[in-house]
């Protein structure tokens, strides 16, 4: 089956709203202002986030893995091991990363058990990116050929 050219582009806008929409939820603008306006609802704000966000995440995902096109690329032999052992790698880097990041104040687990929020006063390299695990994930979803960008219509 190959993709329409409304297809490609429905899948393109799906993916970049989600990922606009998911930003701007997750700016210092829009926690400061929930804060604000709901001060005794703030410290669920980042479990609230975390769960839209993975309702937010069906509609393209059914949307990209419902249209499929023709391969871009298969992995095959010997770099079909190779993609796998890169992906291993990855999963195994978001591991070891999730000790070193606090998971319950990413999810916002501790934020809810303790009923209080923080929200950052400025934006550290690290402070303003989900965790150091986020770029192993995606190397882990990409290496294994099945990204978003993996198929292709004509």
């Amino acid at each position: 089956m190959t993709l329409s050219a409304i297809q490609v582009v429905l899948l393109v806008l799906a993916w970049s709203a989600y990922a606009v929409l998911h930003s701007a939820l997750a700016s210092l603008t829009v926690k400061r202002w929930v804060a604000a306006r709901w001060p005794h609802r703030a410290h669920g704000y980042r479990l609230g986030f975390n769960l839209l966000a993975v309702v937010l995440l069906l509609p393209p995902l059914w949307l990209t893995f419902g249209w499929r096109g023709a391969l871009l690329w298969s992995w095959s032999g010997s770099w079909a091991w190779v993609a796998n052992g890169l992906a291993l790698a990855a999963v195994a880097g978001f591991v070891w990363s999730t000790r070193y990041y606090d998971m319950a104040e990413f999810s916002g687990g501790a934020q809810w058990r303790t009923a209080r929020s923080r929200i950052p006063a400025g934006c550290g390299c690290h402070r303003c990116t989900a965790t150091s695990a986020t770029p192993g994930t995606a190397s882990a979803w990409w290496s294994c050929g099945r990204g978003t960008w993996t198929r292709h219509g004509s």
